[in-house]
């Protein structure tokens, strides 16, 4: 009988944190939702590269454990609008979905990007079943499990920043010395779902010029 009653609206709409001012003037950041694994590397990366993040997860007890670490974390559903307003989305450059719920994925892509449509949204999807659908809510990369191991999605997440691919690689490497096994090499080739969109793209690498 719990089950079926309907879920209150403070728990739908998900709870905001005071956060101490610096939190607040987050700018160009990076927003990640799912504070998982794949979060928290994500977060690791962030920090290696100093790109500005907030993180938003739907589990309380990680969420108090992160606030007691001064972590910029906000609880909630990110497909609800107010969590990702308190998250900063109008004035964030990139979203990264970690979730590995591929139903919250499509009312996160959904609201992302009706709150920010000029933000750079990279979704991971398990199966290639969602690819197409999540494109069409204005996903602008879909890293697909069945291809793509996640250390793709730093080296495009950082280079959309700006970082060097040379400084890329140092970052991979220095995850996989400290265990990250799960990581692949980097791969440059395309997926045949990508293909068609990069065909009229041209590809900008970053170097960084050191005085002799």
């Amino acid at each position: 009988t719990f089950l079926k009653r309907p879920m209150p609206k403070l728990l739908k709409r998900g709870l905001r944190p005071v956060w101490p001012p610096r939190h607040e003037r987050l700018n160009k950041h990076m927003i990640i939702v799912g504070y998982g694994l794949n979060g928290r590397n994500m977060v690791r990366a962030s920090k290696m590269a100093r790109i500005p993040y907030s993180i938003v997860d739907f589990n309380p007890e990680i969420v108090r454990k992160e606030q007691r670490r001064n972590e910029p974390i906000f609880y909630g559903d990110a497909a609800s609008e107010p969590v990702l307003l308190a998250a900063g989305i109008r004035r964030a450059s990139v979203v990264v979905v970690a979730v590995p719920d591929a139903a919250s994925t499509f009312g996160i892509a959904a609201t992302a990007r009706k709150l920010n449509p000029a933000a750079y949204i990279i979704i991971r999807s398990r199966t290639t079943r969602d690819m197409e659908q999540l494109y069409k809510l204005g996903v602008d990369e879909v890293i697909s499990q069945d291809f793509e191991p996640w250390v793709e999605i730093f080296s495009r997440v950082l280079a959309r920043y700006l970082v060097p691919r040379d400084e890329i690689e140092q970052m991979v490497a220095d995850i996989r010395s400290d265990g990250y096994g799960m990581f692949r090499s980097l791969s440059f080739q395309p997926s045949n779902v990508e293909l068609k969109d990069l065909m009229t793209q041209v590809e900008i690498a970053t170097f960084r010029v050191l005085p002799r």
